[in-house]
């Protein structure tokens, strides 16, 4: 059996593998441990949902959250403050209220049959995933960066207007369409379209 007779090399290990030396921090709160801010958005985006787990992760003073989960299969995640950094629904769709303005009126205008089931921001910016699987990027301007992670639905999807970036993207798995499984990528511009396919045997 080879072992490490050195100090290096057991601080190599604990470097390359920290995660092991890490105990699970998510544990159960009261209601009343939560802050006010995050109360105060249930109460105006979920009026008539009732929360069945609330949880905080506490393993850094500065980076503590706290993670929601209602009754309907909607997950929350508040940061220190109470303040929303993330929205995911299972069963149901985010709330126009919650959604910046400017990002509502980009996906009515660019894709006006989805809505968003996903939404999280971050010091990037925003991203929000819409029904379809296709996750759009916003910067901290709220200003459209890209889409991305598009989910074949067997419609057709609009792609981005003019005053838009212009690149869309969508890919899909096809495992009858060959005699192998097949992923299928297509890649449009204002001017031009790729498609590219990768095998999966």
């Amino acid at each position: 059996m080879r072992r490490f007779k050195s100090l290096p090399g057991l601080l190599l290990i604990g470097m390359l593998f920290p995660i092991t030396l890490q105990a699970n921090t998510d544990h159960p709160i009261s209601m009343k441990e939560l802050p006010d801010v995050a109360h105060q958005f249930l109460s105006m985006h979920f009026p008539d949902t009732k929360i069945v787990s609330l949880m905080q992760d506490d393993d850094d003073t500065y980076d503590r959250d706290y993670t929601v989960i209602l009754n309907n299969g909607t997950e929350i995640e508040f940061d220190l403050y109470g303040k929303w950094e993330e929205v995911k629904c299972h069963h149901t769709t985010v709330p126009d209220a919650i959604i910046p303005r400017q990002i509502l009126e980009f996906i009515h205008e660019n894709y006006p049959q989805s809505h968003v089931v996903k939404i999280n921001r971050e010091k990037e910016g925003y991203e929000a995933r819409l029904e379809s699987g296709c996750e759009l990027e916003f910067d901290t301007h709220l200003m459209f960066r890209k889409a991305k992670k598009q989910v074949f639905t067997g419609k057709a999807v609009p792609t981005t207007k003019k005053s838009a970036p212009e690149l869309f993207g969508c890919g899909f798995f096809t495992p009858n369409l060959f005699d192998f499984p097949i992923w299928i990528n297509i890649l449009a511009t204002k001017n031009h379209l790729f498609i590219k396919f990768v095998s999966l045997s």
